[in-house]
């Protein structure tokens, strides 16, 4: 698997809890200390998710 299938694969888990939980990108960025739109280019693929996205703790 090479990095940017990770980024893929870890952006797609995010998006499905995320969805099984009913909560909402602006939900879970504000949780977490992060802009909405970040959320959102994360889950889109636009942009790859920072060490600091996967490292924060969250119960979302």
């Amino acid at each position: 698997m090479t990095v940017v299938q990770a980024a893929e694969n870890f952006a797609a888990e995010i998006a499905r809890w995320r969805e099984v939980r009913g909560v909402s990108k602006k939900s879970i960025a504000e949780r977490m200390g992060f802009h909405p739109s970040y959320v959102s280019h994360m889950e889109s693929g636009r942009i790859k998710p920072t060490e600091d996205f996967a490292a924060v703790p969250t119960r979302c």
